[in-house]
């Protein structure tokens, strides 16, 4: 019998499962999750990497400027967040508004994220992804020492590293850059060789 991907996560194959799951302990499940959280981080890592370089040409290919991209890619967001918010939400906008409960802090928790659509086409536009993702990094270890001191944020160990290790690759990638290889017009010096014997 070959082997087909249907056959094998097929839904009798699933819910057999769920006995095994229902009776793992706690210290099973936990692993598990931890198993399947990396298998998320690392595939939006991937996702998160390709639709980056993809942006990158985008931006640096196209002819129109980042006001008409930006609108364009906006467009498919917009589209489906509203598909999602009248299909969850649709009896409350109709009674109450679409602006039912917005405050300040919402306001301003979308301007934010305008303004911030807006650095991250320009940074991509002039600099690099790779950049990009270094100034991410860098704003999410800000933030979280600044939650330090505002929220109570408790440092662990696991965050340290980390911490470490975002600023090592940004000082790496500043200080040390790649080595480019050595290009010369210079025709190679040819060798004669005597053939007669003396």
């Amino acid at each position: 019998m070959a082997f087909s991907f249907p056959h094998v996560f097929s839904p009798q194959r699933v819910f057999s499962l769920v006995p095994f799951l229902t009776h793992a302990t706690e210290d099973q499940l936990e692993l598990n999750n931890k198993a399947f959280g990396l298998v998320l981080v690392m595939a939006a890592c991937f996702s998160s990497g390709f639709a980056g370089v993809y942006f990158e040409k985008m931006l640096k290919g196209a002819t129109a400027g980042i006001w008409i991209l930006n609108v364009q890619l906006a467009s498919f967001s917009v589209v489906i967040a509203l598909t999602g918010l009248l299909y969850t939400e649709r009896e409350n906008i109709v009674s109450n508004g679409f602006f039912y409960g917005f405050s300040a802090w919402t306001y301003t928790a979308i301007g934010l994220q305008a303004i911030g659509g807006l650095v991250v086409a320009v940074v991509v536009k002039y600099a690099d992804n790779i950049l990009k993702g270094f100034a991410t990094s860098i704003s999410i270890v800000i933030s979280c020492l600044l939650s330090v001191h505002f929220f109570d944020f408790v440092v662990t160990n696991r965050f340290g590293l980390g911490t470490v290790l975002v600023l090592a690759s940004s000082y790496l990638y500043g200080t040390c850059p790649p080595v480019s290889p050595r290009t010369t017009n210079a025709q190679p010096t040819l060798i004669s060789v005597s053939t007669e014997k003396r």
